[in-house]
């Protein structure tokens, strides 16, 4: 066995027994091809060593303090501690940063996914025709009754009776106004959709 090992295989020796060992010099350890002090004290003392990963520390307190790594956050700029090994990991201080990010960094045209989007056409006649019904039906949901105001919404939808990619009809015998919640629950099949 070679001086090394003999060291780790002693330093773990004395973690595990908590004994006391006699440190004369200055102690050392290396992460990453660094060697970083972890006492600076010359003078002979008693100390309880603790190991990990085969780096040797003064104390408990000592290990702790080195692997606490302060980074900034990249939305906020908020400085945050992380375990040194996900210093290259973390990026944000909270979720609520990621969150603000993704929907800056991550949306539309953006984001990895992003096919090219999809605006549906219902014929030239359909802002006019979308109009018509609104005020046919005063802006009221022909299901539950709610209005544009109750539903918080400065337009109502306007739903084709029959799927306009089928019938390519934009009459007015073909549209009925409904609200958000009953349109979903209309073309999901659990709402009766009424007659225009």
């Amino acid at each position: 066995m070679n001086a090394r090992l003999r060291t780790v295989a002693t330093a773990h020796a004395h973690a595990k027994e908590k004994r006391p060992i006699q440190i004369g010099a200055a102690v050392t350890s290396v992460y990453a091809g660094t060697a970083v002090m972890t006492s600076t004290r010359l003078d002979a003392m008693t100390r309880t060593r603790s190991v990990h990963e085969g780096r040797a520390f003064c104390s408990r307190a000592c290990f702790v303090a080195y692997n606490r790594v302060e980074l900034p956050c990249e939305q906020c700029g908020a400085l945050y501690v992380v375990q040194r090994h996900r210093m290259h990991a973390a990026r944000f201080c909270k979720h609520s940063c990621y969150a603000e990010w993704l929907s800056q960094n991550r949306c539309g045209e953006m984001h990895p996914n992003w096919r090219g989007g999809w605006e549906p056409y219902y014929g030239s006649d359909w802002p006019r025709q979308r109009k018509a019904c609104r005020e046919r039906d005063a802006h009221t949901c022909r299901v539950c009754g709610a209005t544009a105001e109750q539903v918080g919404s400065e337009n109502i939808d306007v739903h084709h009776r029959i799927p306009f990619r089928t019938s390519h009809d934009n009459s007015l015998g073909n549209l009925v106004t409904l609200c958000d919640t009953c349109h979903h629950a209309v073309e999901a099949g659990r709402v009766q959709c009424p007659d225009a």
